[in-house]
């Protein structure tokens, strides 16, 4: 190739990262058959990786009648793996309160390991410890317990379901 001409080169079957973030700075070389270096840019932007979408989200109360208390499950599936230490972070409306009757605690028939369960607000944040990795593209549901609906009847506002890692 000339000096000075743009050049394109088309890598197949790269996989992304199965985290979101920063790529870090690409490097680019150009070599002779003796390895030594010919031209080079070692700061070639990085990009930014964003995070798959849950599919099939849902979050179920037991029962449905303002002011019971009971279990609520927690379904969705994931685009990416989940860290053996990974955090799940469930938002639920206004109104629910957690630790009713009994400490809010978690469990999982798909899920190994155990869940220490955090409450902040109307987020309750559960982290995984014991378990290996899930993987991408996992059905997945967890039983959260204790938990009382809002006092009104209602719709309960919209929840949201985020997988983080630790």
């Amino acid at each position: 190739s000339q000096a000075a001409a743009a050049e394109t080169i088309t890598l197949s079957n790269i996989r992304n990262p199965q985290i979101s973030g920063s790529t870090g700075n690409y490097q680019i070389k150009t070599q002779n058959s003796a390895d030594a270096t010919i031209d080079q840019d070692l700061a070639v932007a990085a990009d930014t990786i964003t995070a798959g979408a849950l599919s099939a989200t849902n979050v179920q109360p037991t029962s449905l009648v303002a002011g019971a208390a009971g279990n609520a499950t927690v379904s969705f599936t994931t685009a990416n793996p989940i860290p053996a230490d990974g955090k799940i972070l469930v938002t639920f409306g206004s109104g629910f309160a957690f630790n009713s009757g009994a400490a809010t605690a978690a469990s999982s028939a798909t899920m190994n390991g155990t869940f220490a369960v955090g409450i902040a607000g109307q987020t309750v944040t559960l982290t995984r410890s014991g378990g290996a990795q899930q993987n991408a593209g996992e059905a997945e549901t967890i039983i959260l317990t204790n938990i009382k609906n809002p006092v009104i009847s209602g719709s309960t506002g919209t929840y949201t379901i985020k997988t983080t890692t630790s």
